[in-house]
């Protein structure tokens, strides 16, 4: 089992959005890098087309360090991302066969079931750690709201681009985000700080902060979505 990874420092918002758009443009190309030596990978190669690469990184260059590199980890939020929007559009080709297919090392498929399960479940544990990841970088609520609206804006601009049913890709991804945001919640990465004392919380005020959170979380991604489809049929 992975040793705790320590508390990482105070999150710097424009060096993570710089660092993070490095990260999603690699996790967007990443996986067909499998093209150039199709003869090896074949094309959708269970490598390229997987979180497991990006994982050596998170465990050896994160998760093993005592003090990792805020910048390394800005780039491996983005990479688990940039991955998950990829195998997002990727469940949705036009049949599934041939290059649709997940291959071995050799060109060899392993079926359309295990395809779309496979993708599925990389799609999952790809916004699972970055969910981590991120959580354990900061709990302020506009840090947040800035990194739903990136991502969600982003899904939805390669989902439209990738053609097909556009809707469905981008669908797709906004629910594993959520989904796996939420399950994340309270995870972070544990630490050896001493324990602080927690002042008791009014409930209904605690109740009233969690509903305003999630309106401006929910309200503002979904109106920018609208805003950029407004735009589009114009």
């Amino acid at each position: 089992m992975l040793s705790p990874m320590k508390k990482l420092q105070e999150i710097n918002i424009f060096i993570f959005f710089i660092f993070l758009s490095i990260g999603l443009f690699i996790g967007l190309i990443f996986p067909d890098f499998d093209q150039s030596f199709q003869n090896l990978l074949g094309h959708r190669s269970i490598v390229t087309h997987s979180i497991l690469l990006p994982y050596l990184i998170y465990v050896y260059q994160i998760v093993k360090k005592e003090k990792p590199n805020n910048n390394i980890v800005y780039i491996c939020i983005g990479i688990f991302l940039g991955i998950a929007i990829h195998l997002s559009a990727d469940l949705f080709p036009k049949g599934w066969r041939g290059y649709a297919l997940i291959k071995f090392i050799g060109d060899i498929s392993i079926g359309a079931p295990l395809s779309i399960l496979w993708m599925g479940a990389n799609v999952y544990l790809g916004t699972q750690l970055a969910a981590k990841l991120f959580k354990n970088l900061t709990s302020k609520k506009i840090h947040t709201i800035l990194y739903f609206i990136i991502l969600l804006s982003l899904s939805f601009i390669y989902s439209v681009g990738d053609g097909g049913d556009s809707l469905a890709k981008f669908l797709t991804f906004t629910f594993f985000l959520g989904l796996t945001f939420y399950l994340t919640k309270g995870l972070k990465i544990k630490t050896k700080e001493p324990k602080k004392i927690k002042l008791k919380k009014d409930k209904k005020s605690e109740k009233k902060s969690k509903v305003g959170f999630w309106r401006y979380a929910v309200g503002i991604p979904l109106a920018f979505i609208i805003i950029l489809i407004i735009l589009g049929n114009l």
